[in-house]
């Protein structure tokens, strides 16, 4: 955290994530065991019922013909991942400025949605450009995003969680707490599922 604190990034991206969602159902992807032993279920829900499906880095259980999007915001996952990203042929959504520039140019060829991310503890702020979170978590990102681009409701699959003692279960639920006491959040129609 302290070394993605301390490489800044801009809440301003080049993308404008205004009204891309606008009144739409919204699954995100995360990377949960469960989508694999649940897969025949969940690939019949988005046949069925069309929501927009946003993947949390890269989720080889769903496959890309029922995904709209994929979703990465910290840049190892990134530099792990680059080479893989072209293969997808769906739009990526990351924070063009907190990339390396030596990746940069393997990313030219994809279809590059840069929402722009921040990171400063204690905070979220979100905008049709960017946001700014308070840990560099992709799911934050994700619906950061989502919250601005007028979603009208929020599937989670995937979301499988940590034993209660597990340090990331206890980020995971002060972060979303935290979320939820936002003035903004409150006001926002988007309900979650």
């Amino acid at each position: 955290n302290q070394a993605f604190l301390n490489e800044g990034g801009s809440k301003k991206g080049a993308w404008s994530c205004k009204n891309w969602l606008k009144g739409e159902d919204i699954m995100i992807i995360g990377p949960g065991k469960s989508t694999k032993k649940y897969n025949s279920a969940i690939i019949n829900y988005i046949n069925a019922k069309k929501p927009k499906v946003i993947s949390l880095n890269i989720n080889k259980t769903i496959p890309p013909d029922c995904i709209d999007a994929y979703a990465a915001c910290h840049h190892m996952r990134v530099m792990m991942d680059v080479s893989k990203y072209s293969e997808l042929e769906k739009p990526l959504i990351i924070p063009m400025e907190t990339i390396d520039p030596t990746f940069k140019a393997q990313l030219q060829k994809i279809n590059i949605l840069d929402y722009g991310l921040q990171v400063k503890e204690d905070n979220f702020e979100f905008t049709y450009n960017g946001c700014v979170i308070p840990k560099p978590l992709v799911f934050l990102y994700t619906l950061a995003l989502v919250h601005s681009s007028g979603a009208n409701r929020v599937l989670l699959v995937g979301f499988d969680g940590y034993s209660q003692s597990d340090p990331r279960q206890i980020e995971m639920d002060q972060v979303i707490s935290k979320y939820k006491e936002q003035d903004n959040i409150k006001r926002n129609k988007c309900r979650f599922f």
